[in-house]
């Protein structure tokens, strides 16, 4: 196998990756508009922000729209709506403060997801340098992630922290292993205290450290799922060969013993913390397990949901290298997959099986827990296509068919950034509501008391837009100074009951709702 230790022959493959993805997420990102549950975080990290609430207490309304959950929003853990409530106090509450921080999300994992593919770069030798964008590019074909990534998701952040475990985890156990080339390459003099920090073994307890804590600090973004990448060691192990399974076993158990033992130590020493964890474990994970909530309720075969939605996100991936058969197939063109190849791409598939198959557990299933596993999948795919890429650069006719890719790519992405740029603002999702919050702002002072009718008090959109962007907490049955009704819908059957306890309609003329004020 040549080895290509230059990579210009890649540079039209980055190039397209960064047209893709800026075209798949900037004009999902600019628009007003997000998904319930980001609204619902950044709605969460405002009011923490402006001291309503705080990262041990988290704070959406007193009206909460589940029946059967607390104001204190104890559903996930807090750390990732502490991290956005710092981006509110040092900018301030703007509509797209949320999505700023989607995008720095978007950025830091992207980086981490070249940087493990670089470790695989210099580690092994791999023949074809510079293709981390084949990972973005196959990572970013799967559904989800185009959907998520613009969204403000949990999921988002959480992958960020499982990235940096395994990145540390693979930097940990790829170290030279051989005790005596360790102490041999350790010749610094020892008359200097500070010089064990250069040792091999500081590094590796250092490296060691560092994956517990990034594990750590996912479990405080959303709960267990952050703890797959202890699989590594025993992965590795199994489809390299290059670390015994002693060795394997030991890495896996030093790496839980440390994350739980800095979990343990919060809860242990901080009260709040303490009375966080305990009640999102019976309001939450309990209630996943034995499926004890109107909205949990998955029993049987109907946990393996969670294996057909793995499917359709890596269907576009499946296509990719069916086209890439039949391509082969016509040109007669036999490829292998080096032995090494297979070894790193099996191991990605089965860690990215190991945060997938756990969700079984779960009696509540979306695509969306899928995110933090899904680039482990990508770097498989990337490992078996490989051969394919490599055998397409040193085609005689590459050269021209680069710089037309290229030009192509620059030009997609001029023109990415035109039309993001002229569709800034505009609204994407619920359009009719946002259209009316201007005026609602104008009318009903912010952090205000508003009666809805009872189709609006369980209409989760409603609740979180209103949230986010007035402040208003929504109430029923309770006598309010406004009342708000929903166009052709609860407007209808709600005038004369409202008009008899003294709510006349407020003329202005809205798209999505009618305000009524109560005479004095």
């Amino acid at each position: 196998m040549s080895k290509i230790y230059n990579s210009s022959k890649t540079i039209a493959f980055k190039y397209f990756a960064l047209f893709y993805i800026a075209a798949m997420f900037l004009p999902r990102l600019v628009v007003q508009g997000l998904f319930g549950d980001g609204l619902l975080y950044s709605s969460i990290a405002r009011n923490m922000a402006i001291d309503k609430g705080s990262i041990w207490q988290p704070f959406f309304s007193s009206s909460y729209w589940l029946d059967n959950v607390p104001p204190i929003y104890y559903e996930n853990p807090p750390l990732m709506l502490w991290l956005e409530s710092l981006l509110f106090r040092l900018i301030g509450d703007y509509w797209w403060i949320e999505k700023l921080f989607s995008l720095i999300i978007l950025i830091v994992n992207c980086f981490l997801i070249i940087k493990i593919w670089q470790l695989f770069e210099r580690k092994y030798g791999i023949s074809l340098k510079g293709l981390s964008c084949l990972v973005l590019v196959f990572w970013y074909l799967m559904p989800r992630v185009l959907w998520g990534n613009p969204n403000n998701l949990m999921d988002n952040n959480l992958l960020t922290f499982c990235l940096l475990s395994i990145y540390f985890i693979l930097k940990l156990i790829t170290l030279n292993n051989n005790e005596k080339i360790l102490n041999k390459q350790f010749n610094t003099p020892l008359n200097n205290p500070f010089n064990f920090l250069n040792h091999p073994l500081s590094i590796k307890a250092f490296y060691g450290f560092l994956s517990s804590f990034s594990i750590f600090l996912g479990i405080l973004t959303k709960g267990p799922v952050a703890l797959y990448p202890l699989a590594i060691p025993i992965l590795f192990a199994f489809f390299t060969k290059e670390i015994n399974y002693k060795k394997a076993f030991n890495y896996t158990l030093i790496l839980t013993l440390i994350s739980v033992f800095l979990f343990v130590l919060l809860i242990y020493f901080n009260a709040a913390a303490n009375n966080y964890f305990t009640n999102y474990w019976e309001q939450r994970l309990l209630a996943v397990i034995v499926g004890s909530r109107d909205d949990m309720k998955l029993n049987g075969l109907e946990r393996l949901d969670i294996l057909l939605t793995l499917l359709i996100e890596l269907s576009p991936i499946l296509i990719v290298f069916l086209l890439f058969n039949l391509i082969l197939k016509i040109k007669k063109i036999t490829i292998n997959i080096p032995q090494q190849y297979m070894n790193f791409g099996l191991f990605f598939l089965f860690l990215g099986l190991a945060a997938t198959l756990p969700i079984m557990i779960s009696t509540k299933q979306s695509g969306i827990y899928l995110i933090p596993g899904l680039p482990m999948f990508a770097f498989s795919a990337a490992f078996f296509a490989l051969p394919f890429f490599e055998r397409l650069v040193n085609l005689n006719m590459f050269s021209v068919f680069s710089k037309r890719f290229t030009y192509f790519s620059w030009l997609g992405l001029a023109i990415t950034l035109i039309y993001t740029v002229a569709i800034t603002g505009d609204y994407g999702r619920d359009k009719l509501l946002l259209s009316d919050v201007k005026t609602l702002k104008s009318i009903i002072p912010e952090d205000e008391k508003v009666g809805v009718c009872y189709e609006m008090m369980n209409d989760f959109t409603f609740h979180v837009n209103l949230q986010r962007f007035c402040r208003y907490e929504l109430r029923k049955n309770t006598p309010t100074i406004f009342f708000l009704t929903r166009k052709n819908e609860c407007d209808s059957v709600h005038q004369d009951s409202l008009k008899a306890v003294g709510y006349v309609p407020y003329s202005v003329d809205n798209q999505y709702f009618v305000i009524y004020k109560k005479n004095k």
